[in-house]
C-alpha cells in the first residue's frame, strides 16, 4: 500500500477535467461496484483508491487481491481527500484511475449499433448505454457533438455498462454512419416527424438505430441517411419522450418483436 502524495492527489484530480482526460488518456470512475466491474473486465486499472475510515479492507477483498496479483499500485485516502475527488454527496471511498477504453466495432450480419447525434445530457446518454447493453447491442458511437464518454455523470449513469459492450466516439458521425450504410446496415432514426411507427416497421439486421438530442431531434445530415425515419405514438400532450425511455420503447420492438 503507497503513501497518496499531494502531487499525486493533484494529479488524480486534474481527470475530473475533461481537457486532462483527453490529455493524458486517462479517466477516473468512483464507487465499490463500479470499481468490481472495471476489476473484471479487461479494461487497464492504473491504481486504485481506497478510504479505510470509510470503507474497511474486508469489503475490498476481491478487488484488492486482484491488484495485488497483477501489481497495480494501492492508495489510501484520507477523508478530505476522498472530498476532493468524490463527485457524489456520500461517497463510498473508492475509486479507480483507468486508461480509455479501446474498443473497436466489430459487425456481423446479425449486428445492432446504436448512434447518439448531439445527446448531451450525460444522465441521459448514460442511461441510454445501459438500455442498449440490457438489450445486448453489438456497440455504441458517440458522435461529435454528443457529451463526452468519460464524462462522470455519464459514468455514473451507467452502471458499469461502458465495460460491457464496445462504444466508440467519432469526429465524423454521418461517415461512420455512411460506411455502415455501404456495408449492408439499414438506418432508423428516430423522430418525431417520422413517416412510420416503431411497430409498422418489418425489422432485419443489421440496422443502426439514430438517437438526437430531445429538443432539436437528429441533424438535417443524419436525416438524410436514415433509410426510414420512425416515432412512437403519443396519447398525452408532451413535446417529446426522454431519449432514454424512447430508445428502449424502440429497441424492444427492433429486438425483440421479431425475434432477432
Amino acid at each position: 500500500m503507497s503513501e497518496l502524495s499531494k502531487s499525486k492527489l493533484k494529479y488524480f484530480r486534474s481527470l475530473k477535467i475533461k481537457k486532462y482526460r483527453q490529455q493524458e488518456k486517462k479517466f477516473i470512475i468512483e464507487g465499490i461496484k463500479f470499481c468490481q466491474e472495471a476489476v473484471n473486465s479487461a479494461v487497464k486499472i492504473d491504481a486504485f483508491l481506497y478510504c479505510p475510515q470509510i470503507v474497511s479492507r474486508e469489503t475490498l477483498t476481491t478487488i484488492l487481491a486482484t491488484c495485488e496479483s497483477e501489481s497495480i499500485p494501492c492508495y489510501e485516502l484520507t477523508q478530505d481527500m476522498v472530498q476532493a475527488l468524490s463527485d457524489t454527496v456520500n461517497s463510498q471511498g473508492v475509486f479507480c484511475i483507468l486508461n480509455e477504453l479501446d474498443y473497436n466495432l466489430v459487425h456481423s450480419q446479425s449486428s445492432i449499433f446504436l448512434v447518439l447525434d448531439s445527446v448531451n445530457d450525460p444522465g441521459n446518454a448514460g442511461s441510454i448505454i445501459r438500455t442498449a447493453d440490457w438489450f445486448g447491442l453489438d456497440g455504441v458511437i458517440l458522435g461529435e457533438n454528443s457529451v463526452e464518454l468519460y464524462n462522470e455523470k455519464l459514468l455514473r449513469a451507467t452502471m458499469g455498462s461502458i465495460f460491457h459492450l464496445p462504444i466508440i466516439s467519432t469526429q465524423n458521425l454521418a461517415q461512420e454512419i455512411s460506411t455502415l450504410k455501404n456495408n449492408g446496415f439499414t438506418v432508423f432514426g428516430a423522430d418525431v416527424r417520422g413517416e412510420f411507427y416503431h411497430k409498422q416497421i418489418q425489422y432485419s439486421t443489421p440496422e443502426i438505430l439514430v438517437i438526437g438530442n430531445e429538443s432539436h431531434g437528429l441533424s438535417d445530415e443524419l436525416l438524410t441517411l436514415c433509410d426510414y425515419r420512425i416515432k412512437i405514438p403519443a396519447r398525452g400532450k408532451a413535446e417529446s419522450l426522454n431519449a432514454a425511455v424512447a430508445t428502449g420503447i424502440i429497441l424492444n420492438e427492433m429486438v425483440f418483436e421479431y425475434g432477432i
